[in-house]
């Protein structure tokens, strides 16, 4: 059953969520007989052009920064544990005789996670079900950073299959050892929510965001669209989505049975 309420997640995001619903609605109308030239313009050229949009990087650094935890030096901050939230696994992972391997936003949270590890000295929890893959996140994370980074893990967090479960499941172990403040690493735009669900359950959390969009400084080539940047806007209009979620979620836990 856990995996059904990731399939409609999944699957609203692939239909629901720009680009491809800006797609389909072009499609439709260029291939319907009859349409306007209203019509064409409104739902034809119109998301057409919104796709174009979506994919410049400084449009995309800009939703980005609408919605992130801005990074920072973490200097004096007093915590107990780093846990570093999974972002995913690139499959058949032939060049390493893996199975799997991190994927570009998994890796940059466990470089962030590895240099926080270094800086301060705390125990490294890695978390992350197995999603896209058979085999758990967390096990190929808890692998990469003792390989490649020479980074200890003590504890890994192998079930959860989403950032509410990562919480939860995080809750279970740490709570044993009594740790209850904690260094949360993840990408800025994903702390938000992330850090209420891990509040939620008890934790005071210290935000660790990396790979922030915010810039003193745009260059001439953040005009050139890419499809970076347009997978960049996908997922922070899919976590507008996932807040909008979770916060349906605490009021109707708050409504009275």
């Amino acid at each position: 059953m856990d995996f059904l309420p990731l399939f409609v997640s999944r699957l609203t995001s692939a239909l629901l969520i720009p680009p491809w619903i800006l797609i389909l609605l072009a499609l439709g109308v260029l291939i319907k007989r009859n349409s306007s030239f209203r019509q064409r313009m409104l739902f034809g050229v119109l998301p057409l052009l919104s796709i174009l949009l979506l994919s410049l990087p400084f449009v995309s650094e800009k939703l980005q920064s609408l919605i992130e935890l801005p990074c920072r030096s973490l200097d004096q901050e007093e915590a107990q544990a780093i846990v570093i939230l999974g972002g995913g696994l690139y499959r058949v992972a032939t060049e390493y005789g893996s199975e799997a391997a991190p994927n570009p936003r998994t890796l940059e949270r466990l470089r962030y996670g590895a240099y926080l590890h270094r800086k301060t000295g705390l125990p490294v929890l890695a978390t992350g079900g197995a999603v896209d893959t058979s085999i758990p996140e967390a096990l190929v994370m808890g692998e990469v950073l003792q390989s490649d980074f020479q980074v200890p893990v003590r504890w890994v967090e192998d079930r959860s299959l989403n950032t509410l479960q990562n919480a939860e499941y995080a809750a279970a172990i740490l709570k044993k050892e009594g740790i209850h403040r904690i260094l949360l690493v993840s990408h800025g735009w994903h702390l938000p929510r992330a850090l209420s669900v891990f509040e939620e359950v008890g934790f005071e959390v210290i935000p660790a965001p990396t790979v922030c969009g915010r810039r003193t400084k745009t260059y001439w080539v953040d005009g050139l669209p890419s499809l970076q940047a347009l997978s960049n806007s996908h997922s922070v209009l899919r976590e507008r989505v996932g807040q909008l979620a979770y916060w349906l979620r605490s009021v109707f836990k708050r409504i009275p049975t």
